[in-house]
C-alpha cells in the first residue's frame, strides 16, 4: 500500500523451471488494501471483484488465504524462533522497519488450476516479510531469502540484503534450527542482463559462500508518475556454507529460496 496505488499480487513458481502461475492487480489510491501498521497481530487483506488475498496474524501462527481466478491457497505458518526486528535511517529524515522470520514451518493447501498440492509440515517451511517506512525517494536493493530442512532434520532459514538498513547495522541472519545468528555484510554478484545466470553472494572476511541458481521469476515494471518500480524476484535454489558465531559451519545444497533485485521510487 502505497497510499496513490495498491498492488496486489501472488503466484506459484515450480523449481523445475516449469511455466509459472500467477495473478496480479493495481488498486488505484489502494482502494481494497486494508493494512494495519504492525507486524505483530491483526488481518492485512487486498479485496478486488473474484479477488482476495488476507493474512490473519495470530499469536502462534499466520493464517493465509487466497482465492485468484488461478490460485487458491488456505496455509497455516507456525511462528516460532526469534524474529529479526530492524530499524534505521533512511536519507536526510527518513526510516524504515522490517520484520522477518524465516525456516517457519507450514501446512495446508495450494490449488493452481485445478491442481491440489498438500503441504506437510514436516517437509515445507515459509518465511514472512513486513516492512515499512518513509524511505529514500529512490531506493535499491538485493535481497536474499532461503527456508528450508537441513540434511540432518533442523529447519533452516536467512535473510540478506544490501542497499537497504545498513545505516549502522544489517538485516542479515540466519536460523538454524530455531536459533537466530547474526552475519555480516554481503555483496551480491549477479548479471543483470543474464537472467538466467546463477547468483554469487559473498562477504569481505569468509563467513558465507552462497550460489543461487535461477529457475524462474517475476518482473514487473511500474511508472505511474510519482511512482516507479523494477522489480524482478527470481526463484531458484540456493546453494553454500556459512560459518556461525559459534564457529560451528552450516553447509546446504539445493535449499528453495528468492533472489531480488528491485528499484523503487517512492
Amino acid at each position: 500500500d502505497l497510499y496513490w496505488v495498491g498492488n496486489g499480487f501472488t503466484y506459484v513458481l515450480p523449481l523445475t523451471h516449469a511455466e509459472k502461475v500467477e495473478h496480479g492487480w493495481l488498486a488505484p489510491l489502494a482502494k481494497g488494501m486494508d493494512l494495519v501498521q504492525t507486524p505483530d497481530a491483526g488481518v492485512y487483506s487486498g479485496r478486488a471483484p473474484g479477488r482476495l488475498i488476507r493474512f490473519e496474524l495470530l499469536e502462534d501462527r499466520l493464517l493465509c488465504k487466497v482465492k485468484t481466478p488461478r490460485i487458491e491457497a488456505d496455509l497455516q505458518i507456525a511462528l516460532q524462533g526469534t524474529p529479526l526486528r530492524v530499524c534505521s535511517r533512511a536519507g536526510y529524515d527518513g526510516w524504515s522497519y522490517t520484520q522477518k522470520r524465516n525456516g517457519l514451518p507450514v501446512s495446508g493447501e495450494v490449488r493452481v488450476e485445478g491442481q491440489v498440492l498438500e503441504l506437510d509440515p514436516r517437509r515445507y517451511r515459509a518465511g514472512i516479510d513486513w516492512s515499512g517506512g518513509f524511505m529514500r525517494r529512490e531506493t535499491v536493493w538485493q535481497w536474499a531469502s532461503i527456508n528450508g530442512v537441513l540434511d540432518d532434520g533442523r529447519d533452516f532459514g536467512l535473510n540478506l540484503a544490501t542497499g537497504i538498513n545498513e545505516s549502522g547495522t544489517t538485516e542479515n541472519v540466519c536460523w538454524v534450527g530455531g536459533e537466530r545468528f547474526r552475519l555480516p555484510p554481503v555483496m551480491f554478484h549477479f548479471d543483470r542482463d543474464a537472467p538466467d545466470a546463477p547468483w554469487h553472494v559473498a562477504d569481505e572476511g569468509g563467513v558465507l559462500e552462497l550460489m543461487f541458481e535461477p529457475a524462474g521469476s517475476r518482473s514487473e515494471r511500474i511508472n505511474a508518475g510519482l511512482l516507479a518500480s523494477n522489480f524482478r524476484q527470481f526463484g531458484g535454489r540456493w546453494s553454500g556454507r556459512i560459518r556461525l558465531a559459534d564457529d560451528r559451519t552450516v553447509a546446504f545444497s539445493g535449499l528453495g529460496g528468492f533472489a531480488e533485485d528491485h528499484y523503487a521510487r517512492w
